[in-house]
């Protein structure tokens, strides 16, 4: 494994190329025909447009926003603690470490971020680990948009980053987290 690739952003928006920070949502636009072939194409596995609509929806859609905001908050919401596996002085050194890792990160809304996972199918987020001592740590943890992603075309289950390829690129070990609903 790459300790730079570890230690770096990889799937950064920028304003050119395929991971642009801005993008157009035709939501208001669409005809009846229009959505009928972006579903086609979602279940073809070029889901793309789909994702850029959902999230559209969830903006424009008061309704459906509140819904989805109640559900996402109320899993924020919840305690969440880190016990030792055993008494073991390793073991109760490790679970210190978990926990200070999770109070640095905001894990409410990283929960918050990969719940989006329940309008889109998944949700992923990079993360960006630093070595500063013994332990490798997540500096960051920095949610990316779902369209930026694709699955492979061959079995339909690998989550790849879209990198203008039909397949996309393979994501690195230990660089992403993704959630996907059952």
């Amino acid at each position: 494994m790459d300790s730079a690739t570890l230690k770096s952003e990889i799937a950064a928006p920028s304003l050119m190329g395929f991971r642009q920070a801005w993008t157009w949502r035709p939501l208001a636009s669409l005809t009846p025909a229009q959505v009928a072939e972006i579903l086609r194409r979602a279940s073809m596995g070029d889901a793309h447009d789909f994702l850029i609509a959902a999230a559209d929806v969830e903006e424009k859609d008061l309704h459906y926003r509140a819904v989805l905001q109640t559900r996402k908050l109320a899993v924020a919401g919840l305690p969440w603690d880190v016990q030792p596996a055993d008494a073991s002085r390793a073991a109760r050194k490790s679970a210190d470490l978990a926990r200070q890792v999770l109070e640095a990160i905001d894990l409410p809304e990283l929960a918050v971020q990969m719940l989006d996972a329940v309008s889109k199918g998944y949700a992923v987020a990079e993360i960006v680990w630093q070595t500063d001592g013994p332990a490798w740590v997540p500096q960051a943890i920095l949610p990316r948009e779902a369209h930026w992603f694709r699955f492979d075309r061959e079995t339909g289950r690998e989550l790849r980053l879209f990198d203008g390829t039909p397949d996309g690129a393979e994501l690195p070990p230990y660089k992403f987290i993704c959630h996907s609903p059952k």
